[in-house]
């Protein structure tokens, strides 16, 4: 339960507790801040953005790579309570441009690699305010001071971030989070992990996306360990990396357990022995690639479950005998989640339904979007809009996406079911399935797949291989092999895209 009637007064008690222990640390250069040190970069931060004429409710945008300047605006945000809008970097200008607009933003942050882009829509952007992350924003924090003594910090529970949905299933929408909801969710999971002073987490997963911050700023944050801030993920420097500065925990996508997979590096010469276990969120972590990323680098992986809207919600632990195979894990003690029918009422153990939540660390509503918060906020639960069941024990299982789920003459049909199956094959890199219009079926299944470089595999083999192993009807009817699976910003598969892409063209 968070006490702090602001986010100021919530940081300034980490900085009492552990104001000498090393806090944030660029992994890139080795420069470390402690949490003292951190905190005035903050303030600094704060007073620039007063000077800039941000208040609390007014956005300004982060276009920009992982560097210790985005966290600097990002945790200042937290405090003064406008909305730091984080962009992913591969946006291109005009859709840069369209967010500027929709949001109304007149300062933004960026790095040199972005830079370019501001100079393609600079005559649309006239009053825009353009700082650049490195000796720029460095020089302009250094002449502002850290006494933040006269500011009148707004309540915790007032949002201080606006990152944007994924867009599996269509426009991306604007989810304002508070600190009220981060810290609620980041200290359920600390708890999970049970990390402390001693420990190291490192970062590389993408900081316009919200896995960064609440699968590891934050619950390091809260327990006083130090975050060491990778630019990017690297194949060749993960596990030299995790060697050098001694990392206990790493937070990862599906798709980067499959990159660092093939081919897997030869880690025996490594000294991994600081490393206590992975994390795999974002995404859905198929069985196949845990227990081969497990028996490959002799590490182990937990799984974990959570939204935007929602923070993480859930925790599969690492070890195997405590946790179960293809399962999201339990729910943390801060959020109360159940499973619900078409008609409202709460499923059974065993029965699938709909996750719906509701606690502190659940959002209020979309951004300036009414229509959508009320389809999804609802008599107090917010509605994942993803099928689910619990066993007897507590263990939640996903089963789809709502949308996403095939019926194929009247028989409900999950896509993650049949992607397991097409992944199983030795020979398959990625897969994915969905649903086309059928004249007979209404809908039928049809798959991508990306194979390993020298298989001589058939489309026609793999069919054979999915009718083997599951039931007819759940077979594709098509399998379509292709370069690549397309993917959101945040690494999610998108179904959508799949079918906007491929569809057609079967």
């Amino acid at each position: 339960m968070i006490q702090e009637k602001t986010f100021n007064e919530y940081f300034e008690s980490k900085v009492k507790e552990f104001g000498k222990l090393p806090c944030l640390t660029n992994g890139e250069t080795g420069e470390t801040w402690t949490y003292e040190e951190l905190n005035d970069r903050v303030n600094q931060a704060v007073n620039f953005l007063m000077s800039m004429g941000v208040k609390e409710g007014d956005r300004f945008a982060a276009v920009m790579r992982n560097c210790p300047e985005f966290f600097f605006f990002y945790l200042a945000s937290m405090k003064l309570g406008s909305l730091m809008v984080p962009m992913a970097v591969d946006l291109p200008p005009k859709k840069i441009l369209s967010n500027f607009k929709r949001f109304n933003i007149s300062l933004a942050i960026t790095d040199e690699e972005n830079l370019a882009k501001f100079k393609e829509i600079e005559k649309e952007l006239k009053n825009l305010k353009l700082f650049t992350v490195g000796e720029e924003i460095r020089e302009e924090l250094s002449k502002m001071s850290p006494d933040v003594g006269v500011v009148k910090f707004p309540a915790i529970n007032t949002p201080g971030s606006l990152y944007c949905s994924s867009g599996t299933t269509g426009e991306p929408k604007g989810i304002p989070q508070s600190p009220k909801n981060l810290l609620t969710a980041a200290e359920g999971l600390a708890g999970a992990y049970g990390f402390g002073t001693g420990d190291r987490q490192m970062g590389i997963l993408p900081c316009y996306h919200t896995a960064l911050a609440t699968y590891g700023v934050w619950p390091s944050f809260c327990v006083g360990s130090e975050f060491v801030l990778f630019k990017k993920f690297s194949k060749s420097g993960f596990w030299k990396n995790i060697e050098k500065y001694k990392i206990a925990f790493v937070e990862t996508v599906p798709t980067i357990l499959v990159m660092l997979m093939n081919p897997p590096e030869d880690v025996s010469n490594c000294d991994l022995s600081s490393l206590k276990f992975i994390g795999s969120g974002s995404a859905t972590l198929l069985p196949e690639v845990h227990r081969k990323f497990e028996d490959t680098f002799g590490v182990l992986v937990c799984n974990k479950y959570g939204l935007t809207e929602t923070e993480v919600t859930h925790f599969n632990p690492p070890q195997r005998e405590l946790r179960k195979e293809c399962s999201i894990g339990k729910a943390l003690p801060m959020c109360e989640v159940q499973v619900m029918k078409e008609d409202g009422s709460f499923c059974g153990p065993g029965e699938t339904g709909e996750i719906v939540m509701r606690g502190d660390n659940v959002v209020d509503g979309y951004f300036n979007d009414e229509q959508e918060t009320n389809k999804a906020f609802v008599d107090g639960w917010f509605h994942t809009g993803d099928m689910a069941y619990c066993d007897e024990d507590g263990f939640y299982f996903l089963v789809s996406r709502k949308k996403d789920i095939i019926i194929r003459g009247g028989s409900n049909i999950y896509p993650d079911e049949v992607d397991s199956i097409l992944f199983s094959h030795p020979d398959v890199l990625e897969a994915a399935s969905f649903g086309v219009p059928d004249e007979i079926y209404g809908e039928e299944i049809i798959a991508c797949a990306v194979l390993k470089k020298g298989s001589e595999m058939s489309e026609d083999d793999l069919v054979d291989y999915c009718e083997e192993r599951i039931e007819k009807y759940k077979c594709p009817k098509k399998i379509k092999f292709i370069d690549k699976i397309p993917k959101t910003h945040s690494g999610k598969l998108s179904r959508r895209k799949l079918v906007e892409e491929i569809g057609g063209m079967i």
